[in-house]
Order: C-alpha cells, then structure tokens, then sequence
C-alpha cells in the first residue's frame, strides 16, 4: 500500500515494547553473500527534517554514525545498494541526497518505491532487485530500522536481513532475525559471510534461488 503520509526516507520505524535479543548473541549471515541492500532513512542517513519535502532539498542533512566507515569496508567486496520505501524522492533525488553526505561514491544501485512502484512488502520490488541484480535473493544481505519492512518483509521472499536497532528499541516476541546496533557491526557480518564463502566454508544456498515470487 502507498504511503499516504509522503513521509521521505523511509520513516517506519516505531519503537517496540519487552525484551529484545542483543547483537552480542553472535548473529551470522549465510554465506555466500552476492549483495548487500541499506534501507536509506534511519539506516544511512537521519530522517528527522521536514517530512513533506524530499530530503535532498533538506537544509541540513546527515549521516547516520558509522554509516561511512561501514560502506567503506563493504566497497569493492560485494555490490552496495539502497533499498528504499521513501516516496517523496525518486532516485535521482535520494542519490543527491546521498552525495551531500558523500555516501553516493559507494553505492552501485538504488532501489526505491517510487521508481518500481510497489514497496518492499511486495514479491515485484523485490523481483525487480533479483533481476538488477542477477542475484538469487537468499544471496543479498538487507539491513534497515524498520523491523516490519527491513526484516519481516523482505525475509517472507528469502532475503537474508538484519535489524539495524541503533536507538535501542526493545521487542515483545523472539527476534526472527539477527540484530546489530551498530552498522559497523554489519559490515562484520557481511565481511565475515564473505571470507567462509571465499574459504569453501559457507552453509548457505548454492542453488539457484527458488523462493516462490511469482504468485
């Protein structure tokens, strides 16, 4: 469903009540990993400027901490993309936007609503990804502050995900996912998946992708 609000920068994150499991659990992701997908507001940039104007034409605008020294890490090792919901913005947009906080420079694909027209809810955005990409989708490695569209969603489709929970949030259930507080973190994770598929020791798929999206 489109979001009625306009809200830029994929602004969905809430926060959640009970107990929540710490990165300290030792979260892994499968190898191997072909790419890796950021949510854009919250995740790589702050989102708390007007919500009805698209960000890029945001007096000020920011990194979130650690978002640069992750993507640092990441480049050259796999493909970085942004995988976005933000409908006040279209690509072009959230890459200027992204060059403001000189981020841009390592991303290779940006993936957002507004372009594919459906959010990352549905089966054809995340189509539209494997097919960018030529990447089976238990390959790419998401990560993002919403729990509800970084991680439960685009986990129902295959992908592997992990909650960015920077502020600390807290949740009621078990986590179906791993969590990280800090994007740092992340880059681990990813760099960690990459060096056992380097060394033949990775468990994930090596098959082609056969999650179910067309119907």
């Amino acid at each position: 469903m489109p979001n009625p609000s306009g809200i830029d920068g994929d602004r969905e994150s809430r926060p959640f009540a009970g107990g929540g499991r710490s990165d300290r659990a030792g979260p892994v992701l499968r190898a191997p990993i072909a790419a890796v997908c950021f949510d854009w507001g919250g995740t790589l940039m702050r989102d708390d400027g007007p919500e009805d104007v698209p960000m890029t034409l945001w007096p000020e605008v920011a990194a979130i901490p650690g978002a640069a020294e992750c993507l640092a890490t990441l480049h050259g090792t796999v493909p970085i993309c942004v995988a976005t919901n933000a409908s006040a913005s279209d690509r072009a947009m959230i890459e200027r936007a992204l060059e403001r906080v000189d981020l841009q420079r390592y991303i290779s694909q940006v993936f957002c609503c507004n372009e594919i027209g459906y959010r990352k809810s549905r089966r054809e955005f995340w189509c539209t990804v494997r097919e960018r990409l030529g990447a089976p989708l238990d390959r790419i490695a998401m990560v993002g502050d919403s729990l509800e569209h970084d991680v439960l969603a685009p986990r129902n489709f295959g992908v592997q995900t992990v909650w960015f929970n920077r502020l600390g949030r807290r949740h009621e259930s078990p986590l179906p996912a791993p969590m990280v507080t800090d994007l740092v973190r992340f880059a681990e994770l990813v760099t960690n998946a990459v060096s056992a598929s380097s060394y033949g020791t990775g468990k994930g798929s090596t098959e082609d992708d056969d999650t179910d999206l067309a119907g």
